[in-house]
């Protein structure tokens, strides 16, 4: 009786890992190629499954590569590929004229064109090697120099390197620094990038390496001609003794309004237009962190890129536009152990600043009294309104009466001068955070 039932138990778990397997297999994506190896300007059909995945419509990413997988392989951006929405197709690949293999990858988007995701093709799939010569580069960027601060340092003592990157046939258009180290089953860990905009010389420095072993100095190096090359240097590398140990990763989040209040994003909302200042303090983990921050929709600065320094602390200054609401705020940072911590945070948006108004009436004669009516909403109340009164007078045109008012709902009137031959009325409203709307109506004199 325990038997059957022990077995009754035990295939019920089988039946239920093969059935999540399964699944698991399924939500995976799809890619297939109907080549592995092609000549150049041999044409690649591309099959793709993307039915596990919410998006609106995907890209096809293509990269040329040289030497891939070397210390100085190089990498060519292929022009982008519109796929169709319909989440399985296919696509015949035609543009294979360079490099000694073509790698592939689909970028997700959404329906306002936002970015979702980035799938690469899982393992060698994606990649369809050349099998004929062809005119690699000439010359390549290297590193002409490389001269460190030490050879041997504790854990946790800054390093440095002075360097000077020379070679390739075209000028350099971007070059980031960063060390790299390999853990015990040969993965490399990344510290924070260090950017030289086109200056091919520089010191690159780690302020708080944490991980034993010893570090390399590292660069991506890109050029007008377009191809991408990821340096390494393997000669005079650094070595850091012990691993230093850490707290958690932790990341605390700010949010401040132009007149410093903390905002809550439970019960505040966010004025469009403006600015609103956010800080953020990353503790523990393993220096150097990295951090990324993606807001949509936004207006302004998106990204406060990567942070180099332990326990690092910035600010941000952003603002929201009108039509967006709500906002999903985005951060992740790592560090250099590979451990991720994120937040999403979605940010309510006040509605728009906006005025109507109208005349009581729409005729008048000189000597008759006229009155404008306003109503606003939205915005960040208390309002200022400012109605200018103006009027034509044969070929002068004057400007009699101004008046300011603090009413969201009003009204104001104005005696139409005998000798005006028109009539103007001009509404201006402000908010407290400085967002205007006008308004310009005009009365047929008689």
């Amino acid at each position: 009786m325990h038997s059957n039932s022990g077995k009754a138990f035990l295939f019920a778990v089988i039946l239920l890992l093969a059935l999540v397997l399964c699944v698991g297999a399924l939500a995976d994506p799809v890619f297939a190629v109907d080549k592995k190896e092609i000549q150049h300007g041999e044409p690649l059909k591309i099959t793709y499954d993307l039915s596990a995945f919410t998006f609106d419509h995907a890209e096809l990413l293509p990269f040329a590569r040289w030497n891939a997988g070397a210390t100085n392989g190089a990498t060519y951006r292929l022009p982008v590929i519109p796929l169709s929405t319909v989440p399985k197709g296919t696509y015949t690949f035609t543009d294979t004229n360079i490099g000694e293999s073509i790698y592939l990858g689909i970028q997700l988007y959404d329906a306002n064109g936002w970015y979702l995701d980035y799938l690469f093709f899982s393992g060698d799939d994606g990649e369809v090697y050349l099998t004929d010569s062809w005119n690699a580069p000439a010359s390549v960027p290297s590193f002409q120099s490389v001269t460190p601060s030490a050879t041997r340092v504790s854990a946790g003592t800054p390093i440095s390197a002075n360097f000077i990157i020379s070679g390739g046939n075209a000028a350099y258009t971007e070059i980031h620094t960063y060390w790299s180290v390999y853990d015990d089953e040969g993965f490399q860990l990344s510290s924070n990038w260090e950017s030289w905009g086109t200056s091919s010389t520089g010191t690159a420095t780690l302020y708080a390496p944490s991980k034993g072993g010893t570090h390399y100095l590292s660069a991506l190096v890109r050029c007008a001609d377009g191809w991408e090359y990821t340096l390494e240097d393997t000669n005079h590398g650094i070595e850091v003794q012990g691993d230093t140990t850490s707290d958690p990763l932790t990341l605390q989040l700010t949010f401040k309004d132009v007149n410093d209040n903390i905002l809550d994003w439970t019960q505040d909302e966010a004025i469009p237009g403006q600015p609103i200042f956010m800080s953020w303090v990353l503790h523990g983990g393993y220096a150097a962190y990295h951090g990324y921050l993606n807001l949509r929709p936004i207006s302004g600065d998106t990204s406060f890129g990567y942070m180099s320094r332990s326990g690092a602390i910035g600010t941000l200054n952003f603002w929201v536009n009108e039509n967006a609401s709500p906002v999903i705020l985005e951060v992740e940072c790592d560090d250099n152990h590979g451990n991720t911590i994120s937040q999403q945070i979605t940010i309510p948006v006040a509605p728009p600043l906006q005025m109507t108004a109208a005349f009581q009436q729409s005729n008048a004669k000189p000597g008759d009294t006229v009155t404008v009516n306003w109503n606003i909403t939205g915005g960040l109340a208390p309002y200022d309104v400012q109605v200018d009164w103006t009027f034509d007078e044969g070929c002068m045109r004057k400007t009699d009466q101004s008046t300011v008012f603090s009413l969201s709902q009003g009204s104001d009137s104005y005696t139409v001068p005998l000798s005006a031959t028109s009539l103007e009325a001009h509404l201006t409203v402000r908010d407290q955070s400085g967002a205007t709307r006008d308004e310009y109506l005009y009365v047929n004199i008689q």
